[in-house]
């Protein structure tokens, strides 16, 4: 029961880690609009009820939060009445015809885009076998636009900016999220240990795939040349299939 209790708290722990990394990142991360990579648009806050609806439906499709929150910010700066020159609506932009295939009836309520957003990562999260480039290329030019290109990133400046920068912002999101738990003494074993039985992960994220251990230690802060090595390691974050 002690253990339990314990592993139970950690799991709290965990949530409020990655709540607090969404508002971090999400304050100091810079955006870009979308199809125009030189022009920076205005972020607006990240508010309580995103933060808490990011990690609530991330965790129901078994998502990372922090991969929702970067297409999230590509897509909408965080605005939830933004509306895009194709009428793309919404914290996670869906225009007319999409926000229909996923039954969105209002694409600036804040709740059902980002519900929607995550079910449509996670159908071109199977469609394209967890290659994040492509998933990435597929929300914004369309999983069709993928394919005609023999499944390989389309080659429009707007959607090669938009995987390029959403991949690089996640690489460091992952890195601030490791330098936090790191300094607040929670110990993380790599595996899939963390997901219930008989569950699998949608995305095989292999070292990226955390379970949080009942066991504190202290961990010194991460070193500057730390932070260069362990981004230099994630390069390779573009796919999460197996080799």
């Amino acid at each position: 029961m002690l253990k339990l209790k314990a592993f139970n708290l950690i799991k709290v722990l965990m949530v409020l880690a990655v709540v607090l990394v969404l508002v971090f990142v999400g304050s100091i991360t810079p955006i870009y609009a979308k199809g125009k990579a030189k022009t920076k648009r205005k972020l607006h806050p990240l508010t309580a009820e995103m933060t808490q609806e990011i990690v609530q439906r991330a965790k129901y499709y078994s998502l990372d939060p922090l991969l929702v929150l970067e297409v999230m910010r590509q897509e909408s700066s965080f605005n939830p009445n933004a509306c895009s020159s194709a009428n793309a609506r919404g914290l996670m932009q869906f225009i007319p015809s999409t926000a229909r295939r996923f039954g969105i009836t209002n694409p600036h309520d804040i709740s059902q885009s980002i519900d929607a957003g995550c079910r449509y990562l996670v159908f071109l999260i199977r469609k394209f076998n967890g290659r994040l480039d492509l998933v990435l290329a597929g929300y914004n030019a369309g999983e069709g636009a993928v394919e005609r290109y023999g499944n390989r990133v389309p080659p429009y400046e707007e959607t090669q900016n938009y995987v390029r920068t959403i991949i690089s912002n996640y690489k460091r999101a992952l890195l601030v999220k490791e330098a936090f738990v790191a300094q607040n003494n929670l110990v993380l074993a790599q595996g899939n240990q963390a997901q219930g039985k008989g569950q699998s992960s949608i995305i095989n994220k292999n070292n990226y795939k955390t379970t949080p251990v009942v066991m504190k230690r202290l961990i010194k802060p991460l070193t500057k040349r730390q932070i260069q090595e362990r981004l230099a390691e994630l390069d390779n974050i573009s796919s999460f299939s197996s080799k």
